[in-house]
Order: structure tokens, then C-alpha cells, then sequence
């Protein structure tokens, strides 16, 4: 999986920011998912990472990157987290993490600024999120 991740992101985003946003993936699973359950007793590895979508979110001129994923247990299985993260492309030198999202049933569709939109795989609907203050915020757009 290691070696998958890195050929990905090279073939992905290119030389010069494939290993920053490998490290920045790296960094925010560590603090943010892998660690779950009531008293982080629960040890998450990446599974699979299911979609890249490369848009300029923030309107500076770079590809910024929405990457989705999915995290089971270290121990045993039977369950599975759907995730969605969003990096900041800064002038080509560097990602950095924005926020992430839950994605349970949820599939990015598209960006149309300012609206994040996701299919609700289960109920056939759609569902917009908008940024404010670096936050996923569910929006009736």
C-alpha cells in the first residue's frame, strides 16, 4: 500500500509536490484518523484511497486537492470510514491541510464555487458543504 500511495501521487501531482502532499496525507492521518473510537482505543490504517480531485477552491491560480478515502482497523475488521480531505495548494511548494469531512454514503461530485458537492450514494440525493472559517459547514446551496 506504501509503495501504491507513492507511485499515485507522483503520477498524480507531479514531482515537485508529490512527496508534500504525501507527508501532509501522512501527518493529518496521524492526527485526525487514525486514532478513533471513545478513548482512541480503536487503531486505524488506510485502506484505500478512492478518489483525487485536483480544483483551485480558493481561487489563487493553483490545483488544490480533495482527496478521498477509507480507514479500517489495525485488529480484526468490520468497519469501514469513509473520508473526504481537503489540501491547499500553496504556489506549488506545498500542500496544507485545510479540513476533512466524514463521508459515510456520501461521493464528491463536483466544486462549484462555493459549494462542495457530494452524492448520498444510499438516498440517490446530493448534499452541498461550504468552508467557512477552514470548516465543512452543510449548506442548503
Amino acid at each position: 500500500m506504501f509503495l501504491l500511495l507513492i507511485v499515485a501521487n507522483q503520477l498524480l501531482f507531479g514531482q515537485n509536490t508529490s512527496n508534500n502532499i504525501f507527508t501532509e496525507f501522512n501527518l493529518f492521518f496521524d492526527a485526525e484518523i487514525k486514532h478513533q473510537g471513545i478513548k482512541g482505543d480503536w487503531i486505524f490504517k488506510l485502506n484505500e484511497i478512492t478518489g483525487n480531485h485536483k480544483f483551485d477552491y480558493n481561487n489563487d491560480g493553483f490545483n488544490d486537492v480533495l482527496m478521498e478515502f477509507n480507514a479500517i482497523p489495525v485488529d480484526g475488521g468490520g468497519v469501514t470510514y469513509y473520508f473526504a480531505v481537503l489540501f491547499e495548494n500553496d504556489k506549488n511548494n506545498s500542500f496544507k491541510f485545510v479540513n476533512y469531512l466524514n463521508c459515510e454514503q456520501l461521493v464528491f461530485k463536483l466544486f462549484n464555487e462555493p459549494s462542495f458537492t457530494f452524492t448520498n450514494t444510499k438516498y440517490k440525493t446530493t448534499e452541498n458543504f461550504v468552508l467557512v472559517n477552514s470548516k465543512f459547514i452543510k449548506s442548503s446551496l
